[in-house]
């Protein structure tokens, strides 16, 4: 049973059986050689979602973001803001993780998400599997009790979201943060962020290679979104043995996009499409596949203070896809539902609203390539108005 193997035996155990033939090396040169899966450029719009045991609190200071609740309380890296709220709401020594028992998913149906979704004229969807406080929402081989299954809801909500998202019609991917605040296998001083350590090397091989291999194997994600390129360089976290099992023996090796992030040293430079910075919306055509990964509100996870001026409007929502298009990118929108398993009508209307839009005008998006002009301004009714061009794929020129 390869799940059962560690990765290096398992690249061992492929390379008797096949030779090694036509596979990709564990190095930045071979697996950046492989092309992206044409499905991806084609697709150009997909939703992201943010949903764990954040979503409880679901707070943070103005202009900050909430999924981060577990980092400002462990560091206090926002002025001690988060550590006050928490102390007022839930006590100063209410441990985050028993944020897992009352993360309840009461109210989610996954099949009205996924219908959302497609009439927001999303190709994709990326859902956390893991966000960097650990929890998981599957039953994760190394979170005992501290998973969607074992607590909370007591649900597999990677794989219902996947069963719903694929009988939609949607293709399925899945973001795991690479590594974990607070973990023990991951020394970090509370006052002051990561440390110098050494002893990572359990955490790659019993967390971060184990959790993904077991998402890939399980699940067969389309994406493969990692995240936080902080505190491991990709030779710390075996990245590159990751995707090279990834590209040469997983079940999605034909069809899996993976993103930029897997050590402080591949941002915008390794990896499938580069994501460069969350926001990321160049005014240029970069040299290589992009994504914006990008936000409905301020925040990721849902903050509870974020009020009607917080939202982009879906003029703003049509404005940011039109022009990441044009210069040949795709978008990853974020919404943050709430821990009870509600998408709030505010995200909702601007998922629609942007939906109505593509309705009319998806042909100037979906399957499109560069055309030779990417903007121009333009008179229209005497005012200057910006007009951004693409060029269908099925035609010449």
């Amino acid at each position: 049973d390869m799940s059962k193997l560690s990765l290096s035996s398992a690249i061992a155990v492929a390379c008797m059986h096949l030779a090694c033939s036509a596979t990709y090396k564990p190095t930045w040169e071979s697996l950046d050689s492989r092309p992206i899966p044409e499905w991806f450029d084609d697709s150009k719009f997909g939703i992201f979602i943010h949903w764990g045991i954040f979503s409880v609190p679901a707070w943070a200071k103005e202009g900050t973001i909430a999924e981060w609740y577990y980092q400002r309380l462990l560091t206090g890296s926002d002025g001690n803001a988060t550590r006050e709220f928490h102390a007022q709401t839930y006590g100063a020594d209410f441990p985050y993780d028993v944020f897992g028992s009352m993360f309840k998913a009461e109210l989610w149906d996954p099949a009205q998400w996924a219908d959302l979704f497609k009439s927001a004229g999303a190709k994709y969807v990326v859902f956390t599997s893991k966000h960097c406080d650990g929890w998981a929402n599957w039953k994760s081989p190394a979170k005992w009790n501290y998973n969607s299954v074992d607590s909370g809801p007591t649900r597999d909500l990677v794989g219902e979201l996947t069963n719903a998202t694929r009988a939609a019609g949607l293709i399925m991917g899945l973001y795991y943060c690479n590594i974990e605040w607070g973990n023990p296998l991951l020394p970090w001083d509370n006052e002051h962020g990561p440390v110098p350590y050494s002893g990572q090397e359990k955490y790659v091989e019993e967390v971060f290679l184990a959790e993904l291999m077991d998402i890939v194997q399980k699940y067969k994600p389309a994406i493969v979104n990692g995240d936080y390129s902080v505190l491991l360089n990709s030779t710390q976290l075996r990245s590159r043995d990751f995707l090279a099992w990834l590209y040469n023996e997983s079940p999605v090796k034909d069809v899996v996009v993976v993103d930029d992030r897997w050590g402080t040293d591949t941002r915008c430079q390794h990896g499938g499409y580069w994501t460069c910075h969350d926001k990321f919306q160049p005014n240029y055509v970069p040299s290589h596949k992009w994504m914006d990964l990008n936000t409905v509100g301020e925040s990721w996870g849902l903050n509870r203070l974020e009020t009607e001026k917080d939202y982009k409007t879906v003029p703003d929502l049509v404005k940011m896809l039109v022009s990441n298009v044009a210069y040949g990118g795709n978008v990853l929108l974020n919404v943050g539902p709430t821990s009870d398993g509600r998408i709030i009508p505010i995200m909702e209307e601007r998922l629609r609203g942007l939906g109505q839009w593509l309705l009319v005008n998806g042909d100037a998006i979906y399957a499109t390539k560069l055309w030779r002009n990417q903007t121009e301004v333009v008179k229209l009714q005497s005012v200057n108005s910006t007009v951004y061009y693409t060029a269908s794929k099925k035609q010449a020129g």
